[in-house]
This record gives structure tokens, sequence and C-alpha cells, in this order.
């Protein structure tokens, strides 16, 4: 769990050979952000949290691979699969106003504007021209709905309480 003063950056998703590289899912609006000697917090689904300073990354299908200080075989790296990454977020510049860090929203309720319960934002992407929001429900009868991050669509972003409000559009 990130403290107040910092901020979810990616995944540690698999291992690549072994001398304990990384295969990393990036939340990061642009991967560059993981760039060498980067201090990371990397917290394992089970055990301490520890810091690591990135090594070497790179591009690697559809997120990175990486090296971590300290991390030189395959079975340390192993045992880091499922990983959060966090950074400080005093390393970031602030976000302009209206825009956010993805992490901040993975996690919210998302209504209709008529209050109905969609489902849980699980997931952003990029698209060339705006981000996508995927939110499931997987009790719900969709069980994940693909929202377009634009005005006419994205009404309201309450992370104090917690929620996001939609309009849906027809189609969706």
């Amino acid at each position: 769990m990130a403290d107040a003063g910092e901020l979810l950056i990616g995944e540690l998703v698999g291992v690549h050979g072994i001398r304990g590289n990384l295969k990393v899912r990036s939340y990061a609006e642009n991967d560059a952000l993981f760039a060498p000697q980067l201090a990371l917090a990397v917290q394992p689904p089970r055990g301490e949290k520890t810091v690591h300073r990135v090594q070497s990354v790179q591009a690697h299908g559809q997120g990175l691979l990486m090296a971590l200080e300290g991390v030189d075989s395959r079975g340390q790296a192993e045992a880091l699969r499922g990983a959060a990454l966090y950074i400080q977020k005093s390393l970031l510049a602030e976000p302009r106003d209206g825009a956010f860090f993805w992490s901040e929203l993975i996690g919210l309720r998302v209504l209709t504007l008529e209050d109905q319960y969609i489902g849980k934002l699980a997931d952003v992407f990029q698209t060339g021209s705006n981000d996508v929001y995927v939110v499931r429900n997987p009790g719900g009868e969709r069980t994940e709905i693909l929202l377009p991050a634009i005005a006419s669509v994205i009404r309201e972003i309450d992370l104090d309480a917690g929620l996001m409000r939609v309009h849906l559009l027809e189609g969706l």
C-alpha cells in the first residue's frame, strides 16, 4: 500500500531470463519516467516493501523490461512477481487542473448521473486521441465497459468520495 507521499506507477507482471530481469506493466503516462537510477518502492503481494534503483529499462511487447539493483537471479525476480511499484510524488510535476494521476483513478466507483452503479475503474489506457477508462463489474449485466475520457462522458471525478460520475452515450 502506498503512503501519502507515494504514487503507484506500475506492477511487476513476470520475469525474463535467468539474470533477474522483470516484466513491468506501466501505469505511467510516459514510460520515460522509469529511467536508470530512479528509486522505486517495490511492494510484493506478501512481504516487506523495499527500495531498489532501476539499473536498466527498455520497451518489451506491451510493457517494459527492467533490471533492478539487488535483483540478480530468476529466483529473486520470481519473489517479486505481482509487486506494486511506487515512486515519490515529489519527483513528479503536479497534474494540471482537471488532470489526475492514473493510479488516483484506479478503484473509483463509477456511477451514472442517475446514481446507477456501473462498476469500478479497473484500468486506463491511452489511444491516439484520449485515454480510455476500463470499468469492470463482475456481477453486473455487463462485466466490462470502455469509457472514453472525454468531458461529454466523464462528468465528475471526486477523489475524496472515491467516485466518478459518467454520462453514458448511446452505444456505451
